[in-house]
Formats: C-alpha cells, structure tokens, sequence
C-alpha cells in the first residue's frame, strides 16, 4: 500500500530540513514545521525520522577524553619556518555530504597544501607538482 500523499510531502519536508540542518532533532524539527504552518505531533515526526534513518548529530560520551591506546604522534614542525617552496607540505581531507553520499569538496581527492607558498594542488592539478 503506497503512503498517502501528505505523508510524502511531510517526509519530503522533514528531509529538507535535517539536510539544512542536521544537528536538530525530533522536537526542533517538530517546532520547525509548526512555525511553517504545519500541525504535526512529535511522534509522528519521530516515527518518520526513524523510518528515514535519520537522527539529530549530537556529541556522544567522553569526546574530550584522549583514547590512551592511540599513541600520540609528536609534532615535527614546531620549530620550522617554511623558507621556501616545496619546504614543507600538508594534506588535508575534507569530506562533505552531498546528496549522493559523501563528496570532497570541490576535488574529487585530498588536496596537497605547500607550506611555503599560497597555492595548492588537487587530483587534477598532479601535473603541476615537480
């Protein structure tokens, strides 16, 4: 039996609003709708997130704690000045969800940062890297 058609639009509605923004919960969202106009009682909202798999991103126990099996990496470039380029050189990865999953920002891979000047290069530019 197919979902009636305000159950879909609630839904759709309710997906909006976690991708917007993901932090909230069943009774933000609840209170979201509500302020568009929408009467709906928290439970039903709840019962659609679950059904979506959807639930507020929130902190979990001990964040802040250290892991004391994870062995700590000592910082090798404190006392470093990058001088010139190709002296000292970073990665970073920075995932980004997208509709399609998990995307890299405007990359398709990590992009590679000289220390020493103020460009950097992706995938694309691996050409340029000599």
């Amino acid at each position: 039996m197919a979902p009636a058609p305000q159950e879909v639009a609630l839904k759709h509605r309710i997906d909006a609003i976690y991708t917007d923004r993901p932090y909230y919960g069943v009774r933000r969202i609840t209170a979201q709708l509500r302020r568009e106009g929408i009467l709906v009682n928290h439970k039903a909202v709840a019962r659609y997130m679950r059904e979506m798999g959807l639930a507020g991103i929130c902190p979990g126990p001990n964040l802040s704690k250290r892991a004391h099996q994870a062995e700590i990496y000592p910082y090798l470039l404190r006392d470093v000045t990058a001088e010139r380029p190709n002296h000292v050189w970073a990665i970073d990865i920075t995932y980004v969800r997208l509709r399609g999953g998990l995307g890299t920002g405007s990359n398709p891979g990590p992009t590679l940062c000289d220390g020493g000047s103020p460009t950097s290069a992706g995938p694309g530019d691996a050409g340029d890297l000599e």
